[in-house]
């Protein structure tokens, strides 16, 4: 049944009959296009990630604990050269020539058995890391979005430093020259004892010493 024009206006509204808000900034009238973001929205969704193993692709076992940390191949591969490598460049089973003919027997066949075996998660061992700053890095880089803490801003300064994320580093290091003070020095300094062989660990110890 077709929706009347006020079924389909009743969509826009709140409860109060006023427009629903947008971010959404209006042009000058009469522009044939117009860009529309929504950053804040897109963060906001990924964020639940983590809460949804069916939609991961690849399984980080973090650390001397083990822990697993799931992840997006493709978010991660976008937007760390580091990730792209070790989750693309050395995996023959991801290469587009393969890609292409498991396309073409589907096509002709109709199963989906072959693809479902394929799209297994992949396993990596991650033992540089403890699983918190990890977790941090792996959340930043699907997001957009971390909380800096004294416990883990050494061991992170160092994983985006590792996997190429200068933003994050440059943040890291700006988050600690205005929490170090009396009460968060000895945390810093204990945790830089783990990543004292990094070369940013070092010379950051040098600096508070």
């Amino acid at each position: 049944m077709k929706k009347s024009n006020s079924d389909s206006l009743s969509q826009h509204l709140d409860d109060d009959g006023t427009f629903k808000k947008s971010n959404y900034v209006c042009p000058n009238r009469g522009v044939r296009s117009s860009r529309f973001e929504n950053k804040s929205g897109v963060s906001d969704d990924l964020s639940y990630f983590q809460e949804m193993p069916e939609i991961c692709d690849v399984i980080f076992i973090v650390g001397d604990e083990k822990e697993p940390i799931c992840g997006i191949r493709a978010i991660l591969a976008a937007r760390s050269r580091v990730f792209h490598k070790m989750l693309y460049t050395h995996c023959r089973s991801d290469s587009p020539k393969k890609r292409t003919n498991m396309m073409r027997k589907l096509r002709k066949s109709g199963s989906t058995e072959e693809f479902a075996e394929s799209s297994h998660p992949r396993t990596v061992v991650i033992k540089e890391f403890d699983p918190n700053v990890f977790h941090q890095l792996v959340e930043y880089v699907h997001t957009g979005c971390v909380t800096l803490q004294a416990e883990t801003v050494i061991g992170l300064m160092n994983a985006a430093d590792h996997y190429g994320l200068d933003e994050l580093r440059r943040a890291c290091i700006g988050f600690m020259h205005c929490c170090i003070n009396e009460d968060t020095v000895c945390t810093i300094l204990c945790s830089a004892e783990k990543y004292i062989q990094y070369k940013s660990t070092k010379s950051l110890v040098q600096r508070v010493l």
